[in-house]
């Protein structure tokens, strides 16, 4: 199914025009909508649906923020000859009509967010540039996803950016709407480079503290490290959208997010030159992992444990690795992890529901020290010669091999289960309510826990020790 979306804004008082063209692609004919801002941070909104419906939804809960369909206003549904019809708002964006809607109009509030760093997750328009997803700012008539085609007409001086290819009629192909990002801003500088076979787009908007080529080269050496992991190349081209939040007076504020092959991260400035460049490199070396990791996996339901906790692991050792954060900077890291996971209370299995109360900040943190408590078993299980890329690869190879989406967890647990290191992990607590054994894990790394909470190294560390070690960034022999 396929969406064709026209999307017109002005911008200040230049008139900027924005086409959107999209559409659910089907056997019927396609859907088109046109998205008019008429100013400020507000657009008009119409659209119709390539089939009749009775319901359809708008989001209404994303990264944490709820009540997101409340930013629909003045909605109107039409029947397929044009003639006005009632319809009735129900909870959570949901909507509801007697009679078979073809068509809609609504003006959507695209302010943004109290903290506008949000901005990674939400469509927003402010101080003549913005972020659009089309997972928030479109209706949807179900639970399916949907393609889109996008056509974009702007005014000279403003340059929009977007990962989706370019129809030979100009407009912009995209196979899943959810996952479909538009960067709109004056002056954005593109950069681009090939990473063996995937080309990589670098765009740029506002000042940084650090150049926009040394922007790409961060870029390329952590994709290229990824790459080495996995063997693999997870599309044939990913994007990179870095902007500055619209609010000028915060600092040291950042988002981050990675939908489909396009990675978002809405900064403030940082207060040091270096605090700049570090947490761009944090930034890149957890959400390129997120390429592979979840992304290129045909899995579902809720396993954040693993998809946020194991990745922030794994990107934690890749700072390491790349020599962008010192031995010291992950023992700190690590230390911190678990102080957060205990202050969570009891465990409970990481395979549960992410609706039991807990925090989903929590399952990244119970998840993050799964991690680290599977690669000290692997490395000491195999006195070094195995660790969590192995494990990682297979899954990610597997994952992306499935034809059919299938249940995440059934999936992980299967996969770890091939492991005979890992059988007790999943046990005790993927599956069961025990924490990790902390002092095992850190036995097997070869640290130790110090006055409070703190962690170092062991002054003699046996081989598959100095193996983790080593992993770590530690140098052992100096």
């Amino acid at each position: 199914m396929s969406i064709s979306l026209s999307v017109v804004r002005w911008l200040s008082a230049v008139p900027v025009i924005l086409f959107l063209a999209a559409a659910l692609w089907a056997q019927s004919a396609p859907a088109r909508a046109t998205v008019k801002w008429e100013g400020g941070q507000k657009a008009r909104i119409e659209g119709s649906f390539p089939d009749a419906t009775r319901a359809f939804s708008f989001t209404d809960a994303v990264a944490g923020v709820e009540g997101l369909s409340e930013r629909i206003s003045d909605l109107k549904t039409f029947s397929a000859d044009g003639s006005e019809i009632p319809h009735r708002r129900g909870p959570l964006g949901a909507v509801f009509a007697d009679e078979p809607v073809a068509s809609y109009s609504y003006v959507a509030d695209l302010s943004p967010q109290s903290d506008v760093t949000l901005g990674a997750h939400l469509s927003w328009i402010s101080a003549g540039k913005g972020i659009l997803l089309l997972r928030d700012l479109i209706p949807s008539a179900g639970p399916e996803t949907f393609g889109v085609r996008v056509r974009l007409d702007l005014p000279e001086g403003v340059t929009a950016f977007t990962n989706e290819p370019k129809l030979p009629n100009g407009e912009l192909a995209v196979e899943a709407a959810s996952d479909a990002v538009f960067l709109i801003a004056p002056n954005v500088r593109r950069l681009g480079a090939r990473v063996g076979g995937t080309e990589l787009d670098l765009a740029i908007e506002g000042e940084w503290q650090f150049g926009d080529s040394q922007a790409l080269e961060m870029s390329k050496t952590i994709f290229r490290h990824y790459e080495d992991i996995f063997d693999s190349e997870p599309s044939k081209k990913i994007q990179i959208l870095l902007v500055r939040a619209p609010e000028e007076g915060m600092r040291d504020r950042w988002r981050a997010e990675t939908r489909g092959n396009t990675l978002v991260i809405v900064s403030s400035p940082s207060t040091y030159r270096n605090h700049g460049e570090q947490r761009f490199h944090e930034q890149l070396r957890h959400e390129l992992l997120h390429l592979w990791i979840p992304n290129s996996m045909n899995l579902t339901g809720d396993y954040a444990w693993f998809y946020e906790g194991f990745v922030f692991y794994r990107a934690l050792v890749a700072g390491a690795e790349l020599e962008q954060i010192t031995f010291g900077d992950v023992l700190i890291t690590l230390a911190d992890i678990k102080r957060r996971s205990d202050l969570a209370g009891e465990w409970k299995a990481l395979t549960g529901p992410e609706t039991d109360g807990r925090s989903r900040s929590t399952f990244y943190s119970r998840g993050t020290l799964a991690a680290f408590a599977a690669d000290t078993a692997l490395i000491s299980g195999s006195n070094g010669k195995r660790d969590l890329d192995d494990v990682l690869k297979r899954i990610y190879r597997n994952g992306r091999r499935l034809e059919k989406a299938g249940p995440a967890n059934d999936f992980l647990v299967r996969e770890l289960s091939n492991w005979t290191e890992l059988k007790q992990l999943i046990n005790s607590s993927i599956n069961g309510k025990t924490a990790p054994d902390w002092g095992r894990a850190l036995g097997l790394a070869g640290l130790s826990e110090t006055g409070g909470g703190r962690l170092a190294a062991v002054d003699d560390p046996d081989s598959s020790q100095r193996a983790f070690l080593e992993r770590l960034g530690y140098n052992v022999g100096r």
